[in-house]
């Protein structure tokens, strides 16, 4: 065996091992962005509830300030 096939044949496990530690990392962050993804839909139900419990006062508020604020202030805010 040629010196270089040597070297080679004795840094395979090594390589393995970290291939196998990288492999690992890549599904406990692919775990974690699952979870993630999970947090993420659940406050954004959670937003779409708010939204809509607040629309009617939101449109209120709009209604009442439509008449006490004059009309150039309430379209540069929109």
């Amino acid at each position: 065996m040629s010196p270089i096939a040597y070297k080679i044949s004795q840094e395979i496990p090594q390589t393995v091992k970290m291939i196998e530690k990288t492999l690992q990392m890549i599904e406990k962050q692919s775990e974690m962005i699952e979870k993630l993804s999970g947090m993420i839909e659940i406050q954004t139900q959670m937003t779409e509830k708010h939204v809509q419990m607040t629309e009617p006062h939101r449109y209120a508020l709009f209604c009442h300030l439509k008449t006490k604020v004059p009309s150039k202030i309430i379209h540069s805010a929109q």
